[in-house]
């Protein structure tokens, strides 16, 4: 017999594995998990129109054209499309087609367009690039990695590494940032992840250079926990019952706001952390560091707050916190800071403090308002236990 435990019933990703072991009597709880619109091929089309947990859309080619990649796709529970992007290829082919040439941009480098092929993309003076700078010819006749674009900005015009994706984030309190992440079969070797546009036009750091092979752990006498670039970050700054403090807007305003992070898994870098803004209302939220980017994304599954009126605002299923992790020049000092999604919200900044030995306010526990998530907990409990006492009748009257 196989034991399923469930870790944490209050948290989304829980609610919807639990979900499956009912063999699809709960799917009408789990549909506030969003994957988006998959897309359609190009000279194809696409059957499914829901895009939440556990629905599928089937992909078509029109004639003459062929499938290649995953004829059917799966919304998964964290969000995400099972399988490979389909493409529609004209069998007369055996080649990609031409990628082009961005807005902007100066005329690729090529060794072709066959299997294997790469080709490299540049920008004109004053422009800088972002997408995927190298780009190679799949086995399915699709370019790897993201077609590029060319971007005005005031600051000087960086370096354009091989091997690398590019990113463009503004934050609130570092500006206009760059974030490079090398392409699979790369390594870095030197140079910044991420690059900041300084007032004097100039970039922080030092321009990434990418490595064929794979990423390169630290060395024995080297501190584990401290990621090998500029910033400094440690991969364990979210761990357990530290504080964050700071604010978010909302309405153009800014409100106060502290995180504690409650749960943290140092095998998967899941993180669970609780928020109580000024008003007294709690949130509870959880979501996976992505430690090679400094990057999170919390999502709401849980609000509690004293009135409807304090905690209404936060009652959007599709409430999170997406933000990246820097450290200050002293690098004891972390920020985390982003956009929060949902309307009328805005930016945050959060700064870590010192660790937090009690939970907030735990011998007055406010009124609790809902989500999705916690009435999909309700109605599981009992469900759960009236079918395990009915088994335990039924092997009772047929022993």
């Amino acid at each position: 017999m196989v034991n399923h435990e469930i870790r944490n019933p209050r948290n989304p990703d829980d609610v919807c594995e639990l979900c499956d072991l009912i063999y699809g009597l709960c799917d009408l709880l789990c549909l506030a998990v969003l994957c988006g619109d998959p897309g359609t091929p190009a000279e194809g089309y696409a059957e499914g129109k829901q895009f939440t947990y556990r629905s599928e859309v089937t992909f078509f080619c029109r004639d003459p054209n062929i499938l290649v990649g995953s004829p059917r796709r799966l919304c998964q529970v964290d969000g995400s499309w099972s399988g490979i992007q389909p493409s529609c290829i004209d069998p007369a082919y055996n080649t990609c087609r031409d990628p082009g040439t961005p807005s902007y941009g100066i005329p690729v480098t090529y060794q072709g367009f066959e299997v294997g092929s790469k080709i490299s993309f540049k920008c004109r003076k004053n422009y800088h690039i972002l997408g995927s700078t190298t780009r190679t010819c799949l086995e399915n006749l699709t370019w790897s990695g993201v077609q590029p674009e060319c971007i005005a900005h005031a600051c000087r015009q960086p370096e354009t590494p091989s091997n690398i994706d590019v990113r463009a984030i503004d934050l609130p309190t570092l500006g206009y940032t760059l974030i490079y992440t090398c392409q699979d079969g790369f390594f870095l070797d030197g140079g910044s992840e991420h690059r900041t546009c300084k007032p004097d036009g100039k970039w922080s750091g030092k321009p990434p250079v990418c490595k064929v092979g794979p990423k390169i752990n630290g060395k024995k006498g080297v501190e584990s926990d401290v990621q090998k670039n500029k910033i400094g970050v440690p991969v364990n700054v979210f761990s357990l019952n530290f504080g964050w403090t700071g604010f978010y807007e909302y309405l153009g305003a800014r409100e106060g706001a502290t995180i504690t992070v409650n749960g943290f898994n140092a095998t998967t870098s899941r993180v669970n952390v609780t928020l109580l803004d000024q008003s007294r209302v709690q949130l509870k939220l959880s979501g996976t560091y992505k430690k090679e980017e400094n990057h999170l994304l919390l999502k709401v599954y849980q609000i509690r707050g004293p009135t409807e009126h304090h905690f209404s605002k936060f009652k959007n299923d599709n409430w999170a916190m997406d933000g990246y992790v820097t450290a200050e020049s002293d690098q004891k000092t972390f920020v985390y800071q982003g956009h929060i999604h949902s309307k009328d919200f805005g930016i945050f900044v959060l700064t870590r403090g010192g660790l937090f030995t009690t939970d907030l306010d735990p011998s007055n526990p406010p009124y609790y308002g809902t989500n999705s998530s916690s009435v999909a907990v309700a109605i599981l409990v009992p469900f759960f236990a009236l079918i395990l006492s009915g088994f335990a009748f039924y092997l009772y009257k047929h022993r």
